[in-house]
């Protein structure tokens, strides 16, 4: 949860794989031709609910972002749920568009964005209720030689974009989150569930 103050800090230090590297989703989405569905995380939206609704207080018209969206189901879930004010943004173009065009009779109260997670300039300080990030932390943590530049700036980012007391939910398979919330540059309060997949042994 964003606390009330922030202060900058960037570093950068070692990691490597195409996952950190927009090229590798844009290709990857160019490819699946707008009909895929691509979900990082095992955990579905029913793992989630409960944080949804304990973040926004039960408010559907909370300001919610779908940070690095992709083609996930996620902000067509929380629509279906009743949520009003849904922001999806993600760094692939040809995403962006398989979404829109997915959901533009369905769905067309979503708002689909191209965004750069580590720098959201089309969000204004403040803006949001609660963000939403589904392993982004882990894809760009992979970034060769930026795995700490980058999660450092993603945090900032998402600090910044929230009111205070406004939470960010991170979902992940991985201990990138512990390490990028312990470098002292945002001033979230930090709580850690561990949760698991029943569909999937072990998925956590």
């Amino acid at each position: 949860q964003r606390g009330g103050g922030v202060q900058g800090r960037r570093a950068a230090v070692g990691g490597d794989c195409d996952f950190g590297e927009a090229e590798f989703w844009e290709a990857r989405y160019t490819e699946e031709g707008g009909d895929g569905v691509f979900d990082w995380w095992l955990g579905g939206y029913e793992m989630l609910r409960g944080h949804v609704e304990a973040a926004t207080g039960g408010r559907r018209e909370a300001r919610v972002l779908d940070l690095g969206c992709g083609t996930s189901r996620l902000a067509e879930e929380l629509h279906d749920d009743g949520y009003q004010n849904l922001i999806a943004a993600d760094i692939s173009p040809a995403a962006v568009q398989a979404m829109q065009h997915r959901n533009a009779s369905s769905r067309p109260e979503i708002r689909w964005v191209e965004a750069d997670a580590l720098d959201m300039a089309e969000f204004e300080d403040g803006a949001l209720d609660l963000v939403i990030d589904k392993c982004t932390m882990d894809a760009v943590s992979c970034a060769s030689g930026r795995w700490n530049q980058n999660v450092v700036l993603l945090t900032w980012e998402a600090c910044r974009v929230l009111r205070e007391g406004g939470t960010y939910l991170v979902c992940s398979e991985s201990m990138i989150p512990r390490d990028a919330f312990g470098f002292g540059h945002t001033t979230f309060d930090v709580s850690v569930e561990e949760v698991t997949d029943k569909r999937h042994a072990g998925g956590q």
